[in-house]
């Protein structure tokens, strides 16, 4: 039985072991000040650099000036910080995806780039109205351009939006594993 809530416990903290991993920058297996704070901005905060050294004197249980494995499950716990899981910012970027993706056909092309950029340009918040050209166009989206297609897939808009490469790398194997489970389940 004991055995059962192990792995329990391990599905559970499975998207806290994947948020350490990623602000465990350099590779220490613990969480620096620095790191802290950066866990602290993703979370939607703002702290200063005392409130950052005091939330680490508060969860740095062994008190060595950083915050291990076991504190910092301790830590986002108790602060009721939940890491987005796998599925869910698959979802999330999926779907803004296909907002700029009108037609459905996988791609952002120039021409739904644009559209996106004059609604954007056009919505009441913003304060500038300009016209752009297809020269200015070309030049956003050329750099976000890797294979050079004139229109970017999926894995470039990851790239665009700032995802790592080991987030992009999961979140085309679930678009895929996805792909395969409804393939699977129209030819029953």
């Amino acid at each position: 039985m004991s055995s059962l809530a192990g792995v329990g416990a391990e599905l559970t903290n499975r998207p806290i072991r994947r948020a350490f991993l990623f602000f465990d920058k350099d590779g220490s297996g613990t969480i620096s000040l620095d790191e802290l704070g950066d866990v602290l901005r993703v979370a939607g905060m703002n702290p200063t650099r005392q409130e950052i050294q005091d939330l680490r004197a508060q969860f740095d249980a062994d008190n060595n000036g950083v915050i291990n494995y076991d504190e910092f499950v301790h830590m986002m716990k108790s602060m009721k910080i939940v890491p987005e899981t796998s599925k869910a910012l698959q979802k999330k970027m999926e779907t803004a995806f296909s907002k700029f993706d009108k037609d459905g056909d996988g791609f952002i092309s120039i021409h739904e780039l644009r559209d996106m950029l004059m609604k954007m340009a056009n919505n009441p918040i913003s304060r500038r109205r300009t016209k752009m050209t297809e020269s200015d166009l070309h030049d956003i989206l050329g750099p976000m351009d890797i294979n050079g297609d004139g229109k970017l897939d999926y894995k470039e808009y990851l790239l665009m939006v700032g995802r790592t490469t080991a987030e992009i790398e999961e979140l085309l194997a679930l678009k895929n594993a996805d792909k395969l489970d409804e393939a699977a389940t129209s030819a029953k």
